[in-house]
Parts: C-alpha cells; sequence; structure tokens
C-alpha cells in the first residue's frame, strides 16, 4: 500500500497500489500530529494500481500535511504540501 501525492495546488492526485483487495481508510493529518479530516473510510480498493483525485483548496490552509492510509493492519504515511 503505497499513497503518493503527485500533484498539489488544492487539487490532489494520488496512486495507490494494492496486492490484494482491500478496504483502506485514508486521513489527512497537520504538521502537529491532529487529524483534519478523513477522506474515506473502509473504501474498498481492488488489486492493481488505483488513481484518483480530490480538492481540498477550500478546506484546509496552505502548509505541510501527512496522508495517513490504513488497510489490511498496514499504516503508510506520505507528506503532502498544500499551495492555495
Amino acid at each position: 500500500v503505497v499513497p503518493q501525492p503527485a500533484s498539489v495546488n488544492g487539487n490532489v492526485s494520488l496512486q495507490i497500489q494494492t496486492v490484494d483487495d482491500l478496504p483502506l481508510t485514508l486521513e489527512l493529518y497537520d504538521s502537529k500530529g491532529q487529524k483534519m479530516m478523513t477522506l474515506f473510510t473502509d473504501k474498498v480498493f481492488e488489486a492493481g494500481a488505483t488513481s484518483f483525485n480530490f480538492n481540498i483548496a477550500n478546506t484546509i490552509s496552505s502548509g505541510q500535511y501527512f496522508l495517513r492510509l490504513n488497510g489490511n493492519g498496514q499504516v503508510v504515511i506520505a507528506p503532502l504540501t498544500i499551495v492555495n
């Protein structure tokens, strides 16, 4: 499970790669470790690569954040810089 933030600017592109069909949860944390939002909970992703986009421009301010992807007992954290 590997989140890969590809572009920023309020519009965020991610690619998630899984080996099996898995329910995944994706959360956004600020630089202090405080949870800002949950982007999805227990969303099932099919095995392979899945790309998707979401826009958080009007939801949070510019700054350094972290994406926390949780699935199948594994947690992956990836940095994300937002520039509005």
